[in-house]
């Protein structure tokens, strides 16, 4: 399968200097989520109270 939107995302914000990434899953972000799992950058998940 090729590279996703997601993907290049993902490795854009490296290149720019982003090493680390916080987050909410859910619906609407888990085509980021699964580019997570193949890039494999520091995520931090947040849960809501």
């Amino acid at each position: 399968m090729g590279d996703t939107v997601s993907d290049f995302l993902l490795r854009r914000l490296h290149s720019w200097g982003v090493r680390r990434i916080f987050g909410y899953p859910g619906d609407g972000i888990n085509g980021v989520m699964g580019a997570l799992g193949r890039i494999r950058p520091p995520y931090e998940g947040c849960s809501h109270i």
